[in-house]
């Protein structure tokens, strides 16, 4: 009957002792679920970053792209300005070696009507 009963309480025991260690793995399990859902709200989190770094990305490719673009035409601009501003300038330089050989000339003949 003694040891019948000292079996009852070791079994009580390793009950007893089974329930705790029951517990502590249902406590942590709760903790490893916990720890997963903090994981996963963790990627999504990162994966709208990473949607807002692309949405940027492009944004900036695009501002960039236009940029150039208004770059481009300015210097085209320019570059037709420029031109124009030669051709005026080279048909200045015309006119001005015009005018001085016409001075030249009358500049001859009123010195020539004037020895005369």
């Amino acid at each position: 009957l003694e040891e019948a009963e000292r079996a009852m309480l070791a079994s009580a025991a390793d009950i007893d002792a089974l329930k705790t260690r029951l517990r502590d793995e249902e406590e942590h399990q709760l903790e490893l679920e916990q720890g997963l859902t903090c994981a996963r709200e963790r990627i999504d989190d990162l994966a709208d970053d990473k949607k807002r770094i692309e949405s940027l990305r492009v944004a900036d490719q695009a501002e960039f792209a236009s940029r150039l673009a208004d770059r481009d035409a300015a210097l085209e601009r320019a570059r037709q300005t420029s031109a124009g501003l030669q051709a005026q300038r080279d048909k200045l330089e015309g006119m001005v070696f015009e005018l001085q050989n016409q001075l030249e000339a009358m500049t001859r003949k009123h010195e020539a009507l004037t020895a005369a």
